[in-house]
């Protein structure tokens, strides 16, 4: 009977053990993925505002000549 107990408790723990381990899991892709989005919009709104200071730069040399 201790001995089914034990072989209970052990797969109860190793279940919550691998429950816990695949949910770590999750949270960290989770957070690669929110990483990546935002490095990329903020090199997409980089580019945008160089983009705007370059055409900005273009429409006052044309009206000082």
């Amino acid at each position: 009977m201790v001995e089914q107990n034990a072989i209970a408790f052990t797969n109860s723990f190793l279940e919550y053990l691998i429950v816990f381990g695949v949910s770590v899991v999750v949270v960290m892709v989770a957070c690669f993925i929110g990483v990546s989005m935002k490095k990329r919009k903020n090199a997409k709104l980089e580019l945008e505002a160089s983009g705007a200071d370059q055409t900005g730069d273009m429409k006052q040399e044309n009206t000082e000549e």
